[in-house]
């Protein structure tokens, strides 16, 4: 697992998936997040799969996890290459940590 200081730009929306398998809109801001392969689960089915785990951005003061997870699956032209992302991706990596 690496970690990592990333910027969520202004302009296309993406999302994670919360410790409750919800769907949350991940707002612009400075974040930190760390990158690695986790297993998902699905239906009894697992596989292994790329993702950002965004720190501290979940909206729900109350929640247990405040990270959102985002899977490379859903958002490949963000999380393809990472940390070396495109332009026109909605993630800037501004440092490593």
């Amino acid at each position: 697992m690496e970690a990592f200081r990333i910027r969520i730009k202004d302009g296309r929306t993406i999302a994670g998936i919360a410790y409750n398998h919800s769907r949350i809109d991940i707002l612009p801001g400075e974040y930190e997040a760390h990158f690695a392969e986790i297993t998902v689960r699905i239906g009894g089915a697992e596989r292994k799969e790329l993702a950002l785990t965004v720190m501290d951005v979940h909206p729900d003061p109350t929640a247990p996890d405040k990270s959102l997870t985002i899977m490379s699956s859903e958002f490949p032209h963000d999380l393809d290459g990472f940390p070396n992302t495109s332009r026109t991706s909605s993630i800037e990596v501004l440092e490593r940590l």
